[in-house]
């Protein structure tokens, strides 16, 4: 898999990142379509490394494809296409108890230990994600 990974200030490289992630029963994943750039890459990228440690495959918003379901994962089937918000959080903390999973401290503990959008694939965890399934066809941006 390839992903576009910050180097350093200023710099993305694209490069051979580990291949798809680890299938455990409470994952999905996904084939990454298009990523959005939120201004806190944006900020890493001029400023950083602020939340992200370098070398770093930032993205947290994102569509993709559902090429592979965990067993414990349901709704969602192989050829999907979601939309998604990757934020780790630790679902036990009055923040993510009320919904508010943006808030958990332990978003900031995670930034650099997973793969974010800025890569071909993604896995997320059941719970750490939020999905909303979209079956309209794809169209290309004119």
């Amino acid at each position: 898999m390839r992903a576009a990974v910050l180097k350093a200030r200023g710099r993305f490289e694209i490069e051979p990142r580990v291949s798809r992630s680890r299938s455990l029963a409470n994952r999905s994943e996904t084939s990454l379509l298009f990523s959005g750039i939120c201004g806190s890459d944006l900020h890493e990228f001029v400023a950083g490394p602020l939340m992200a440690p370098m070398p770093s495959v930032l993205g947290h918003e994102f569509c993709a494809e559902v090429v592979e379901v965990g067993a414990d994962v349901r709704g969602f089937e192989i050829g999907d296409r979601t939309v998604g918000v990757i934020y780790p959080s630790c679902g036990r903390c009055e923040f993510c108890k009320r919904g508010d999973f943006t808030l958990c401290d332990m978003r900031e503990l995670a930034v650099g230990e997973r793969n974010g959008s800025f890569a071909q694939f993604i896995a997320r965890p059941r719970g750490r994600c939020s999905w909303f399934r979209h079956r309209h066809p794809l169209r290309k941006p004119r």
